[in-house]
């Protein structure tokens, strides 16, 4: 990050760089976070960052310096037929996006294949605790979307209507974000039972 700023010497770009961060602190103690611009720029340099087998994660807990971070809730609702459970939810969440210019409005932390980081998508409600269950989320940076999956071991309970899911993510400086700026891609959502088939009357919700 120093040596992106302007100064005859390294000591001058370093001195230039805190004077910067210093303004970032301000900057983030009045929005609550860092500019967009700063922000992506310690993203840029963490990613160059060598760090020890003993620090495994240490990347993942730094990649969020100066964003602010907020929740969205996935959510089952509609009533199971009797003897139903659900052992499977699939869908895909489009991401908000400013109208004029296209950009996103939100930040997502994912690795390199797109996988959403270890943390960020996370079970809850009637999934969480249930064994054999399993979730992931990946990001498609392209189609400014999130494709997300639930699945229960066949053989277990399966679970209920309600929360199954969480998703963090960061609103980008200059944007407000709430649940009802994302939404569910047509045609993309399915919930089914222990059989494979897909459960009638089941909607899922975003809050």
């Amino acid at each position: 990050m120093a040596t992106a700023n302007t100064g005859a010497t390294d000591d001058d770009k370093f001195e230039a760089l805190i004077s910067g961060m210093t303004g970032e602190v301000a900057h983030a103690e009045t929005t609550g976070s860092m500019s967009t611009s700063a922000s992506d720029n310690f993203s840029s340099a963490l990613g160059n960052v060598s760090l020890g087998d003993d620090f495994p994660s240490e990347r993942d807990h730094l990649s969020t310096v100066g964003r602010k971070s907020q929740t969205i809730t996935l959510s089952t609702s509609g009533a199971l037929p009797a003897g139903t459970k659900i052992f499977a939810i699939q869908g895909t969440i489009a991401l908000p996006a400013d109208a004029a210019t296209n950009k996103l409005k939100v930040s997502l932390r994912a690795d390199s294949d797109g996988q959403v980081l270890s943390g960020l998508f996370a079970l809850a409600g009637s999934a969480k605790g249930i064994p054999g269950v399993g979730g992931f989320a990946n990001y498609q940076a392209a189609q400014q979307q999130i494709v997300f999956s639930v699945l229960l071991d066949g053989g277990g309970a399966g679970m209920g209507i309600g929360d199954f899911a969480t998703l963090s993510y960061e609103a980008r400086t200059g944007f407000t974000v709430s649940a009802a700026d994302f939404s569910l891609v047509d045609g993309s959502v399915a919930v089914k039972d222990a059989d494979g088939k897909d459960i009638p009357g089941v909607t899922l919700t975003i809050k």
